[in-house]
């Protein structure tokens, strides 16, 4: 019985002993566990719920400014989750300080007054070194008194700083304050918020260079459009500029008349500007006076609508911008007291353009363009303006100039024409006279008046000499006049040209041998014929050979040349006369003109001979040229056409003109 009972009672404490066991590994181990576990659970809910925001929330940014709000909602959340936790955050601004972006949980005034100093101070150094670490308040903090005073304040025994680091530069700092404990517990969801925010803003600061490279490229982009928009818009407007000066430019007309040419340029400029009048006010310097033109744009051709304005009249516009040559706009002409009101009234005129009409250092007149409308005219306008004055003045003067020329041609043209009616008027009538003269000359001579003594002889031949001489200039004055005279008609048949040649050599043989000079002469046996004047054709050689035996001093050369050059012609007489220098050589087929100098000037003659030539040859459409230097001799060319195909007829016809 006492062993069953000590049995019982072993049973019985051996049974206290494991329920005792189990408690106390209950209490000493099962329980934290549990605990450990319940909290776990709870921190992983907590973690679960701020992946889900965050989750929600994790989007690139759009800018800085919304990643700070970003980072503040994300703060509210660890507050919310460790409530016990006090959280602070410090976010380096761009080219500022650090500055705090917001404090959760404090009771105290918290970090308002700290500026962080990255390198300076507890959170300075954990900036500065971007490692993650807890400190402990009293044993890390004495250093930094400003914040072992928040520290003592808020009752908190630790401290852990967090940096943020994106692409190893630290950009932002997370702080946390607590007990030991609570630190320990949640320092490893802050670890991961950290990392998180790290990455998101490594991300979002990508994101935002792209961004601002997109907006550089789009600024850029737009730039270049609107650069390129503004030079083809200038392009078009530099082309229909030039398109208007080309068409002003074009203006002037073969025979550059002044009222056709001011017509075409106001109709041009009118249609370039989009004006509703235009006119040119040219200076009249005998009347000194701005003169409106006929032809004007939009503005009636009578005497009331193209006044003159007189240059001392200076209220006028046109007389200011012509005297100081500047351009002058106004947007009113109506209501402006620069205007003369009368003269804008008379025209319509409101919105006025006046640019100065300028050609090297000298101003011609001014270029006036309205609009019946006010406010037309921009200062682009009046740069066109004034560079389509510049072209037009050029042109006006030129059409001014030729006007003025033309009166002076038709004038000279006039006093010619007077000159050789006069000359040959004079002709005709000292003609019959002359020949009257000279036939009782001849009969003095003869003795039929009676017996003439030497001295009387003398003087009579002197007489009949200068009779002569008075009888050949009246022949070249005759001449020149027909010859310049619209009604002349050459008879241009076929010739034998050697046929005359030889008729002129045979007549100048007997003067070349009385003068001592070897007369020397090549023609081809076979030319052809040319197609001529045989009568004007033999005055030609006539004046070549006169001059060439009277040039040409005793013992000296003189030589005719006939040559088939193809389809013309070439005949050159030549001499070994004093020759002309290259001054004068020039000048030796206008009229009346003889070579000074030398022994030339005491040689008769009238300066008609090779003007006759020259005029003779060229309407027989040849050409006439000479060759010389001075002491050198002289040889004058000239060529003649032949004659394609002779009829039989022809030639008949041509040899009864020379033997005639």
């Amino acid at each position: 019985m006492e062993l069953l009972y000590e049995s019982f009672l072993y049973l019985v404490s051996t049974a206290v002993l494991a329920i005792l066991l189990w408690w106390v590994i209950r209490f000493r181990r099962i329980l934290p566990l549990e605990k450990a576990l319940r909290l776990g659970e709870r921190d992983l809910s907590r973690l679960q719920e701020m992946l889900r925001q965050l989750s929600e929330h994790l989007r690139l940014p759009a800018s800085p400014a919304v990643f700070k709000d970003s980072l503040k909602h994300f703060g509210d959340e660890l507050h919310r989750s460790h409530p016990r936790i006090k959280i602070f955050l410090f976010f380096e601004e761009r080219d500022e300080p650090w500055v705090l972006l917001t404090q959760w949980g404090f009771q105290g005034t918290g970090f308002r007054s700290y500026w962080l100093k990255p390198g300076e101070g507890v959170l300075g150094r954990a900036v500065l070194s971007g490692r993650q670490t807890t400190l402990s308040v009293d044993r890390l903090l004495e250093e930094d008194p400003e914040i072992l005073e928040i520290c003592r304040l808020e009752k908190v025994e630790t401290l852990g700083l967090l940096p943020f680091i994106s692409e190893g530069e630290v950009w932002g700092l997370l702080g946390i304050l607590g007990s030991h404990s609570d630190i320990g517990s949640c320092f490893p969801s802050f670890h991961f918020w950290s990392n998180t925010l790290s990455q998101l803003y490594g991300n979002a600061g990508t994101y935002w260079s792209l961004v601002g490279v997109k907006k550089d490229l789009e600024r850029g982009v737009s730039a270049t459009i609107q650069e390129l928009t503004d030079t083809n818009a200038r392009l078009i407007q530099r082309a229909r500029e030039m398109k208007t000066l080309y068409e002003v430019a074009s203006a002037m007309t073969s025979q550059p008349k002044l009222q056709a040419n001011l017509s075409a340029i106001v109709s041009i400029v009118a249609k370039a500007l989009s004006a509703d009048l235009c006119a040119f006010l040219l200076y009249d310097e005998k009347a000194q006076e701005l003169v409106t033109q006929h032809g004007a744009y939009g503005i009636a051709n009578d005497e009331t609508s193209l006044y003159r304005i007189p240059v001392a009249n200076r209220q006028s516009s046109s007389v200011r911008v012509f005297l100081n040559g500047q351009p002058f706009m106004t947007q009113d002409a109506l209501r402006d007291p620069s205007v003369i009101s009368h003269f804008a009234s008379l025209w319509r005129v409101r919105s006025l353009m006046v640019v100065p009409l300028k050609v090297e250092n000298r101003r011609i007149g001014v270029l006036r363009i309205g609009s019946f409308s006010p406010g037309v005219f921009g200062e682009d306008h009046l740069q066109v303006a004034s560079m389509i004055a510049d072209e037009a003045a050029v042109i006006v003067d030129h059409a001014v100039l030729y006007a003025r020329l033309s009166e002076n041609a038709m004038e000279l043209k006039r006093l010619n024409h007077l000159k050789d009616e006069f000359i040959s008027t004079i002709s005709h009538e000292l003609k019959t006279p002359l020949t009257t003269i000279k036939g009782f000359l001849a009969l003095l001579l003869q003795g039929e008046a009676g017996r003439l003594e030497g001295l009387q002889r003398q003087f009579l031949t002197i007489a009949d000499n200068a009779s002569d001489r008075l009888d050949l200039l009246i022949s070249d004055l005759l001449d020149i006049s027909s010859l310049e005279s619209q009604e002349l008609r050459m008879e241009l048949v076929p010739v034998s040209l050697e046929e005359v040649i030889a008729r002129e050599m045979k007549d100048y043989a007997a003067r070349a041998k009385e003068k001592h000079l070897t007369f020397r002469s090549d023609l081809p046996g076979s030319l052809p014929m040319v197609q001529a004047d045989p009568k004007w054709m033999g005055r030609v050689l006539d004046n070549l050979l006169s001059n060439a035996v009277k040039f040409t001093p005793p013992g000296g050369r003189i030589g005719l040349i006939a040559q088939n050059k193809g389809d013309f012609m070439q005949v050159t007489v030549s001499d070994t006369g004093i020759g002309v220098g290259p001054r004068e050589l020039q000048h030796i087929f206008e009229k009346f003109y003889q070579v000074r100098g030398g022994s030339r000037q005491g040689s008769p003659g009238t300066g008609l001979g090779l003007a006759i030539a020259k005029s003779v040859v060229e309407k027989h459409g040849g050409r006439i040229w000479a060759e010389s230097e001075a002491g050198a001799g002289t040889s004058i060319h000239f060529v003649l056409p032949f004659v394609k195909s002779i009829p039989l007829s022809a030639k008949k016809k041509t040899t009864g003109g020379l033997k005639s």
